[in-house]
């Protein structure tokens, strides 16, 4: 009985193991191909970006929407569902060709129609390249080198969190996403916190973003202004919004994480 039992644990022991191993490369393979890639038939940069569990492709600047069919990890390819000019979709492919010592790989582009293209890779996914593709739409969410920021709303409030860490609960407030800054590989994003209120509609926070997770959100500031102009200048964020007692404009300047209060402009 015993060793039935012992044969029984081994048994599930490598079904689990087996389970885990096959689920692997499909992680890796959409981890490896994410860059900027060459064309080798026309010279043209393409863009594949997969951060935060979700595959962007851009095409000579333009955006495609596109969603990962299936991940062939045998053969070492990846299924695409890309939607057409016309609107329609269809399927492109994706396969790496790997070199001799099994190390680097070039990528092999399969158009739905057949055609053929060689990809050779550039650089690594950088910051600038997530903010030109970050989709603020509602402000509600932007995409990062280490995860996602994102606003959950709720009846009592706005939540803001960073993939599933609570950074801030709006306590009431709406929280919205106004503007993201690159600093290198470090996130930069400018948040304002609305009331609902006339005598302060709101005022701000900024937060900020390493590329290993870690994050700051800054005091509070602001005159309770919603009317705000943002500019960045080498290393430093320069806000100026209206003193809401007619006093002309007051500038806050962001650095290093931290905000000051400069100076009034009249």
């Amino acid at each position: 009985m015993r060793k039935s039992l012992t044969y029984l644990f081994v048994l599930m022991l490598l079904s689990l193991i087996s389970a885990c191993g096959e689920s692997l490369p499909s992680r890796t393979i959409l981890d490896e191909i994410s860059g900027v890639w060459r064309s080798e038939e026309g010279g043209e940069l393409f863009k594949i970006v997969y951060a935060n569990k979700k595959l962007s492709l851009v095409d000579k600047d333009r955006q495609l929407a596109v969603s990962v069919r299936d991940i062939d990890s045998e053969n070492d390819t990846v299924n695409l569902d890309v939607e057409l000019k016309d609107g329609g979709s269809d399927v492109w492919t994706l396969h790496q060709v790997r070199d001799e010592k099994k190390k680097d790989f070039k990528l092999k582009l399969t158009l739905h129609d057949g055609t053929q293209d060689e990809l050779t890779f550039v650089r690594k996914i950088s910051i600038d390249d997530l903010d030109k593709l970050a989709d603020v739409p509602d402000n509600h969410s932007v995409t990062t080198l280490a995860g996602q920021l994102s606003v959950v709303e709720e009846e009592g409030g706005d939540k803001l969190f960073f993939n599933d860490k609570m950074l801030l609960d709006g306590k009431g407030d709406r929280l919205y996403l106004e503007k993201m800054f690159s600093f290198g590989d470090t996130a930069v994003v400018l948040l304002m916190s609305l009331s609902g209120g006339t005598a302060c509609p709101g005022y701000h926070y900024f937060v900020t973003i390493t590329p290993q997770g870690n994050t700051k959100l800054s005091n509070f500031f602001g005159t309770c202004s919603d009317l705000v102009k943002s500019e960045q200048n080498g290393q430093k964020i320069i806000i100026t919004m209206p003193d809401m007692g007619g006093a002309g404009d007051v500038m806050y300047i962001y650095e290093n994480g931290n905000v000051i209060e400069a100076k009034k402009k009249k």
